[in-house]
């Protein structure tokens, strides 16, 4: 037996320097004569200090138990190699370092909570692409890969206005096809972001005034048809002529047929009339008519 082994404790000896003091302690006694006693003492002495070396986890701090103390050398541990700006290498080293440092700090791995929480952290931090974390590096490099081309694709998005039509819908949801057929949950965020733009969709196009919000969008489409021939300037019956075939060729954006838009083509027929000098049927109609004859 060599005593040379045998030297006093550090702030970084673990359980292995502990067990070589037991093997020595041992050994010593098997001698017979008390000259062992001064060297057993010395042993029992660089034991008491190695456990309390061991549990002192800050300058000022002292852990209870040495589990405690054992917890925050894993963490302290992980940190050094993989700090909070690690990459996956740095979480893979320290993640192989944990698992061989755990037998030297005498705690298993579901015990190392702290640490392994700490390098899931990292881990997800690194598999987090436009704020979405993923559930593993190859769903993160296929998101990388994914969201450029979304984004490209949300460029064409605009937000509705009042006088959006169902066009802008129809563009809508078309996107909002386009972007469901990616694989990885990045495209939610913008799934999100079209879906909101078309409740937003609906109820401007059924608002059809500052107070009035129609029930449906078949009534919202007729009182959109009529203020169309309204905003029409008519000096000759071409310009008639022009705005029916101007609303027929709206009429699919605003969700309704010539024959739902009753108020509209009944204007136009008015106007019409008026510019032929024909009676609309009303009274003041009749009375101006008599002095046309």
């Amino acid at each position: 037996m060599n005593m040379s082994t045998v030297t006093p404790p550090t702030k970084d000896s673990l359980l292995s320097y502990e067990r070589n003091l037991f093997e020595v302690r041992e050994k010593l006694g098997e001698f017979k004569t008390d000259i062992k006693n001064k060297y057993i003492a010395l042993i029992n002495n660089y034991l008491e200090k190695f456990d309390n070396l061991f549990k002192q986890i800050g300058l000022l701090k002292k852990a209870e138990t040495r589990q405690e103390a054992a917890q925050d050398k894993a963490l302290k541990h992980v940190k050094a190699i993989a700090p909070v700006t690690c990459g996956y290498d740095e979480i893979d080293k320290a993640t192989e370092s944990l698992n061989a440092l755990l037998p030297e700090i005498g705690i298993e791995l579901e015990q190392a909570f702290a640490a392994t929480q700490y390098l899931q952290q990292q881990e997800n931090r690194n598999n987090t692409v436009d704020g979405v974390v993923m559930s593993s590096r190859d769903e993160t490099a296929l998101a990388k890969s994914e969201l450029p081309q979304i984004q490209n694709i949300m460029s064409m998005v605009v937000p509705p206005t009042n006088e959006s039509l169902l066009d802008y819908e129809r563009n809508l949801l078309g996107i909002k096809a386009d972007i469901d057929k990616f694989i990885t949950p990045v495209k939610n965020k913008y799934l999100g972001i079209v879906q909101k733009h078309l409740n937003d969709f609906d109820d401007k196009f059924r608002r059809v005034s500052l107070l009035k919000v129609c029930a449906t969008r078949e009534e919202a489409g007729a009182e959109r048809a009529l203020k169309f021939v309204k905003s029409k300037t008519y000096n000759i019956v071409d310009d008639v002529e022009r705005a029916r075939n101007e609303l027929k060729e709206l009429l699919p954006n605003l969700g309704i047929t010539l024959e739902q838009a009753t108020a509209a083509t009944t204007h136009l027929t008015n106007v019409e009339n008026k510019l032929n000098g024909v009676s609309t049927g009303s009274k003041f109609g009749d009375f101006m008519n008599r002095f046309k004859k």
